[in-house]
């Protein structure tokens, strides 16, 4: 639920800034979540086929990347290797929001068929996830000076704006609006995973959850949703994201182990 309640208030927020400033927030966020509750009400298959349509009709944003590369400057990457482990620890915690989300397969692994045969399909798409977040991460720190990054609040977002067309002023415009295709899925998963454990957790009908889940999100966009707030919930979500791949995972592998360890016993 916290990663959905990041990942829809940072949205909304850029949309707010960027697009519709007179909007209030609540407005954006109750209509993403009205689509999320039709969508996760349709089952897993219709959730799986929103976040399948959202990989194909998106990978022409990278289009962004190779045009802002014309402005890149990879020297800005040098020198290698000049920081401290503990600076880089550092970094991987600031950035473990854009990492986390590979762990929702535990929620869905039961719905998957041949599960165990379509593990190299997972991890390639994995691989590949991870190498387009390091290209990106290269481009936008080739594009932008160290003090220019300390300023800039979306640097990736931000570097659009040097896209040029005969045809389109704001690019920038259309880049905010078809980014909505790669959020939803990623709302979705999260809602649907969190309904589902509670669901599992105390049994009850799956909607109940998602109904209160949605109202939280939808109050806190109501009372407390400012740059302020964005930034406390992703002080809090970072350390959550790294303590969770780095601790909590191999936790439970080793619990796991340990139990059918017993059992042949």
């Amino acid at each position: 639920m916290i990663l959905g309640m990041t990942v829809i208030i940072s949205y909304i927020n850029v949309v707010h800034v960027w697009m519709f400033e007179e909007v209030p927030s609540w407005a954006f966020a109750l209509v993403f979540l009205i689509l999320i509750y039709y969508i996760i009400s349709g089952g897993f298959r219709t959730v799986n086929g929103v976040s399948f349509l959202s990989v194909l009709l998106t990978y022409w944003l990278l289009f962004d990347l190779i045009y802002a590369m014309k402005y890149a400057e990879f020297t800005n990457l040098l020198p290698i290797f000049d920081h401290s482990i503990l600076d880089i620890l550092k970094g991987v915690k600031d950035n473990s929001l854009t990492m986390i989300g590979f762990e929702m397969i535990l929620m869905f692994y039961p719905f998957i068929k041949d599960a165990k045969t379509s593990q190299k399909y997972a991890h390639g798409g994995a691989l590949t996830t991870t190498l387009l977040t390091v290209f990106i991460y290269l481009v936008t720190l080739g594009f932008y000076s160290q003090k220019q990054l300390v300023l800039t609040i979306w640097p990736t977002l931000t570097m659009t704006s040097v896209v040029e067309l005969p045809f389109i002023q704001r690019f920038e415009y259309i880049e905010i609006s078809w980014w909505a295709i790669v959020i939803i899925p990623n709302m979705t998963i999260s809602l649907w995973a969190a309904s589902r454990g509670f669901k599992r957790l105390f049994n009850v009908q799956q909607k109940y959850p998602l109904w209160g889940m949605s109202i939280i999100i939808l109050l806190i966009n109501i009372f407390v949703f400012d740059m302020d707030s964005l930034y406390i919930l992703n002080k809090i979500i970072n350390p959550y994201g790294l303590y969770f791949i780095c601790l909590y995972l191999p936790l439970l592998l080793l619990i796991i182990y340990t139990k059918k360890l017993r059992k042949r016993l």
